[in-house]
C-alpha cells in the first residue's frame, strides 16, 4: 500500500519530468549542426562538406578563441565564406564574404543565406589577419547549424 504522502512525491516528480520534456524538445533552433575545430588551416582552408536539410532558416558560421600561427602572432581577422558544390561544374559562392574580428577572445558568427534542402555546402577561409599568404589560423570551436 502506497502512503498518501509518497504518492503526492511521485506526482510532483512527474509534474516536474513533464515540465522539463518541452525545453529537450526546442533546444535546438536548427535542424542540422555540427561542431568540429580548425588547426593550422592556410587561407583557402574548405570545411568538410554537409548536405542541407531544407529549413527555412539561415545557416550560421560560428568560430570561438581565433589564434594565428600557434599565438605566436596577433590575430586581428579572418575572412568566411559559404559555398555550394555544384557536380561536374564549379562551385558557387553563396552570400557575402563575413569577416570575423570577435573570436580572438570570444565567438564571432557569421550569417548567411538559406539553401534548398539537398545542397551540399562547405565554408571556406578566403583570408586570415586580412592576407592570403602562409599564415596559420587555429579555431578551438566550429558550430555550424543549417
Amino acid at each position: 500500500m502506497t502512503s498518501g504522502a509518497n504518492r503526492g512525491l511521485r506526482r510532483a516528480g512527474v509534474i516536474a519530468a513533464a515540465a522539463l520534456v518541452p525545453f529537450a524538445v526546442v533546444n535546438n533552433a536548427w535542424a542540422g549542426e555540427y561542431e568540429s575545430h580548425i588547426v593550422q588551416a592556410l587561407p583557402g582552408f574548405e570545411s568538410s562538406r554537409w548536405t542541407d536539410d531544407g529549413g527555412t532558416g539561415v545557416t550560421k558560421v560560428e568560430f570561438t578563441k581565433c589564434k594565428v600561427n600557434s599565438g605566436y602572432t596577433a590575430f586581428t581577422s579572418t575572412h568566411v565564406q559559404m559555398w555550394e558544390h555544384i557536380k561536374a561544374w564549379p562551385d558557387e559562392q553563396r552570400g557575402s564574404t563575413r569577416k570575423y574580428t570577435a573570436c580572438k577572445t570570444g565567438t564571432s558568427v557569421g550569417e548567411f543565406p538559406a539553401m534548398t534542402k539537398g545542397d551540399v555546402s562547405y565554408f571556406k577561409v578566403s583570408k586570415i589577419n586580412g592576407g592570403t599568404g602562409t599564415i596559420h589560423l587555429d579555431v578551438s570551436k566550429v558550430r555550424v547549424a543549417h
